[in-house]
């Protein structure tokens, strides 16, 4: 490997590691000036879970912060049906230590405990047409 090279390596590690560890330091500062990051970021973490790559979002509401909560809904359609889309779902969401509260052919709901919170996770799908319509109900209450 010419000199060049390496130097020009070495240079772009060192710049994307100062790049990450800023962006973890501010992460952190944030949280600690914006106690509603840390559901946001929960928030997020959910929809990543539960909404999947082919959807075309419907409708976002949320985060609605209350004095003991924090609510969100989403609605999209997917190309999946419906039993594959639940199924990929709950795998998700039980990967992530939820528990199944209630199931029936139209959705299902979910909750856990998590760091002095419960998380509830309401699914509901109905076919429409070639595309399945979701809507997803979230709700993060603090312990």
């Amino acid at each position: 490997m010419k000199e060049s090279n390496r130097i020009r390596n070495t240079t772009g590690l060192a710049l994307l590691a100062g790049a990450l560890a800023t962006v973890l330091l501010c992460g952190a500062c944030a949280e600690q000036t914006d106690p509603n990051s840390h559901s946001q970021e929960e928030l997020n973490t959910l929809r990543a879970l539960v909404v999947p790559a082919d959807a075309l979002i419907t409708s976002d509401s949320g985060p609605k912060v209350g004095a003991y909560s924090v609510t969100a809904e989403w609605g999209f359609e997917t190309k999946q049906d419906a039993n594959l889309y639940f199924s990929w779902a709950k795998g998700n969401l039980d990967g992530d230590h939820f528990i199944v509260r209630s199931s029936d052919a139209s959705g299902f709901d979910l909750s856990r405990s998590f760091r002095d919170e419960t998380q509830y996770v309401k699914i509901q799908a109905t076919p429409s047409g070639e595309r399945l319509r979701v809507s997803v109900n979230v709700s993060i209450d603090s312990d």
